[in-house]
Order: C-alpha cells, then sequence, then structure tokens
C-alpha cells in the first residue's frame, strides 16, 4: 500500500511539472518585462514611449548663417531651436510651395551660405509628409515623399520669411516666401553664445562639416538601462501567441517555428530579430511608408530612446538610428548604439542593443580639445590614408565601459571616420601601425 502511494504521488509530481512547462511558455506572463503591462487578454502592451518616438525624426544639427556670411553649429540649444520652429511652423500652410532646380553646385551652395538664416540639418533623407507630421505644418499631398534633407529658414525682413525644403544630393529645393509677424526665433539664436565655426565641403553627393577652429567638448558619465530579454520576446516573439516558442539557453535563441529568431549576445548585449515570413502588404514601400513603420517597430523594441535620432538610409528599405548628445552621435563599441532596420521582399531583419543611454550623471572636470578636421586630415594623409576613401568625417562620442559600474558608461568626445561604409574612432585609424585601415 505504501509502495502504491508513492508511485501515485510521483505520477500526480510528474503531471504537475508538465502543466507547469505548459503554462509558462504559453503564458505572455512568462515574457513580461517590468516595461510591459499585462491586459485582461494575457497580451502584452508595450509602455508607451510616444512623446520620445515623436523626437525620433527631429533635426541633428541646427546651423545658422549670420549677416557677414559665417555658418555655425549651435549644438547646445538643438531641442530648445527644435521647439520654438515647432510653434513657428504648426498650422501654417505651406501649399503653395514653389519646386526649383539648382544648376550647378555653385548655385545651390549659394542657398547653403544664404545670409539671416537658419538650418535645420539631417544626415538621411527625410520626405516632406514625415516632416508635416513632426512640424505640424501643411502642404500639397502630391510632394508627400519628396525627399529633403534641410530646411533653410532665411529672414528677408522683420516680417518676410523664406522657407525651403532642400536636397543636397540632387540639387532640388521647394520654397516659399511667408509674412511671419511673430517670428522670434532669429532673436532666441542671436542670443546664443556657444556657436562652432564651420565650413562645408561637398564630398560626392553630401557635404562634409569642416570645423574651422580647435573646439573644446565635456566628457561625460551616463546612467544606462538594460532591458531583460522578455521584453523582446514579449514583442517580437509571442504577439501572435506562444504555441511553438523554443529556447537554446547555450546560445541565447529564441525560435519560433522555421521563420522567427531572436537572438541575444550576452557579452554585447546586442539583440538580432528576424523574421523570414513577410506578408508583402507588410514591407514598406517609398520613403514616408518605410519611415513610419521604422518608428513603428522603434515602439515595439519598447526602450526609451530619450536621446535616438533618425541617422542613416544605407538602401531603399535600410535604416539606421543613433543617439545624441548636444547634437552629436554617440558611436558604440561592440556594434552597441544603432538601431539598425531592414526589410526585404519577404523579410524582415533588425539589429539593436539591449542597452540604451538614461540620464547623465556628471560631467567630467576637464573638458576635451578637439582638434579641426584640416588638422586632422592632414594627420590621416601622413598615414597613408587615401582622402578619396573617406566617405565621411563625424564629430561625436564613443561609448567607453565603466570600470566601476556597468550600470554607467563614459562617453568621450573625438572624430569618427566612415570608410567602407563602417564607422571607425580617428584615433585608432591614426595610432594603427602604418595607418593600414583594412
Amino acid at each position: 500500500m505504501k509502495n502504491f502511494f508513492i508511485r501515485i504521488t510521483l505520477i500526480l509530481l510528474v503531471g504537475l511539472s508538465f502543466f507547469l512547462s505548459f503554462f509558462i511558455w504559453t503564458n505572455n506572463r512568462a515574457f513580461s518585462g517590468k516595461t510591459s503591462i499585462i491586459s485582461n487578454n494575457n497580451i502584452a502592451t508595450p509602455v508607451d514611449h510616444s512623446h520620445n518616438l515623436a523626437n525620433l525624426y527631429n533635426p541633428i544639427k541646427i546651423l545658422e548663417v549670420d549677416g557677414r556670411g559665417n555658418k555655425y553649429i549651435l549644438s547646445d540649444r538643438v531641442t530648445d531651436i527644435t521647439e520654438s520652429i515647432k510653434v513657428i511652423f504648426n498650422k501654417l500652410d505651406l501649399k503653395r510651395l514653389i519646386k526649383y532646380t539648382a544648376d550647378s553646385n555653385s548655385q545651390y551652395e549659394n542657398l547653403l551660405t544664404s545670409t539671416d538664416s537658419i538650418q535645420l540639418y539631417y544626415q538621411a533623407p527625410i520626405s516632406i509628409n514625415i516632416l508635416s507630421d513632426t512640424f505640424g505644418f501643411k502642404y500639397d499631398s502630391k510632394i508627400k515623399d519628396f525627399s529633403i534633407n534641410r530646411v533653410i529658414i532665411r529672414q528677408i525682413s522683420p516680417i518676410e520669411t523664406e522657407i525651403y525644403f532642400a536636397n543636397d544630393k540632387n540639387l532640388q529645393y521647394y520654397y516659399i516666401s511667408l509674412l511671419l509677424k511673430k517670428n522670434h526665433l532669429f532673436d532666441i539664436v542671436s542670443k546664443i553664445k556657444n556657436k562652432i565655426l564651420i565650413k562645408e565641403e561637398r564630398i560626392g553627393l553630401s557635404y562634409l562639416i569642416n570645423y574651422q577652429n580647435p573646439i573644446s567638448l565635456k566628457s561625460y558619465v551616463y546612467l544606462v538601462k538594460t532591458l531583460d530579454d522578455s521584453v523582446f520576446v514579449s514583442n517580437f516573439m509571442t504577439n501572435d501567441g506562444s504555441a511553438g516558442l523554443t529556447f537554446d539557453s547555450k546560445a541565447n535563441i529564441y525560435k519560433k517555428g522555421l521563420t522567427k529568431s531572436l537572438t541575444v549576445n550576452n557579452e554585447t548585449g546586442l539583440v538580432h530579430f528576424i523574421d523570414y515570413h513577410l506578408d508583402s502588404n507588410q514591407v514598406p514601400n517609398g520613403l514616408t511608408s518605410l519611415l513610419k513603420t521604422s518608428k513603428d517597430t522603434m515602439q515595439k523594441i519598447d526602450n526609451s530612446f530619450n536621446s535616438f535620432r533618425y541617422f542613416a538610409k544605407t538602401g531603399k528599405k535600410h535604416v539606421v538610428f543613433r543617439s545624441y548628445i548636444d547634437g552629436f552621435p554617440v558611436f558604440y563599441n561592440e556594434q552597441k548604439g544603432d538601431v539598425s532596420l531592414l526589410w526585404q521582399k519577404n523579410s524582415q531583419s533588425f539589429y539593436f542593443s539591449n542597452t540604451t543611454l538614461e540620464v547623465p550623471i556628471s560631467t567630467s572636470q576637464n573638458s576635451v580639445t578637439i582638434e579641426t578636421t584640416n588638422s586632422l586630415l592632414q594627420r590621416l594623409k601622413n598615414k597613408g590614408i587615401k582622402i578619396r576613401d573617406i566617405q565621411d568625417i563625424q564629430l561625436g562620442y564613443s561609448w567607453v565601459k565603466n570600470n566601476d559600474s556597468v550600470e554607467v558608461i563614459n562617453l568621450l568626445p573625438g572624430y569618427f571616420i566612415k570608410i567602407g561604409g563602417i564607422y571607425r574612432d580617428a584615433a585608432t585609424i591614426i595610432n594603427h601601425q602604418g595607418g593600414d585601415n583594412s
């Protein structure tokens, strides 16, 4: 009799074990992190980051050309100026925009050096439609996909203002002349003291920002936020039910059938999601559709995105977002920092980090002096780097691990050089023996 009860007990325990395993894999609560809310239907709903995502397509730099033709970057007031422009543009009727194509690079550059102008600069092309969503103005829907990378606001008189939506690549722009009686934007800009003198020099189909004087930039210590795997599993793998979800703990890979996988690199924090079975109507078509779909995807990634901005469009259906501090991009070690979103005919592939910047804890007591761009170019030449191979030069911040805590990181300023489609720290390239950049 005693053995009989032992056998019954063992059978019940085994049954309970199977039940709990089934419950865990079929209930989204198993994959809900602190940033998710569970509804009555057991569906994980992402936290609303719409306020931060609304800034995703804000300009990455604000430029000013004064009355004497000097051009500056207004690095520490990007957010303030952008918000002021939103107030001016909100409900503005720009349906009578006139299209124009410059006859030559020099004619187009006359527009870029227009005196008494403020320019909203984008690193990558953005559509009129997305700008309208961001700034609130009305426009002719026929030009919703017109691609631009800068908005130029030129003060003609105290009440007359010209607005240009310009594309550096094809030298095209739309413009309009308006009477704006309450345009205080130029008064705000005139009071800014920290201005960085620059020139823009055309390289291929884009313009390189050339810093004319040595620049003093602060180093930062930032608090970072790392999300648990459960957030990404919930948002990307279990949104249509958990049945069939498997997990390989050795490689940290979550799979669903033969078409979906989510890989988390525990050493670098890099997350890769791929879905090989995508309906054709889910693949974005055109610039506006691509940027709107990208924004929706950023919502699913479910991080705070306090500092993220649209950084690059490297293909018809491939965009990159990056963190910005004081108007300068952050370049992370070990592939961290980018959010890379790629769609193909019937698939989507996303790379992103499980760690993002939260808030600055402190700044370095000693600022770092950055050399002029011309000085950097000369040093690159001396190391055997061919200037024609340089695709871009960015002044930004390097993500460096903090030896005292994994919850904070150091941000160190410096130049970053793009060669062969990859950005690398200029100091690393120059210090590399023989200047070999392979």
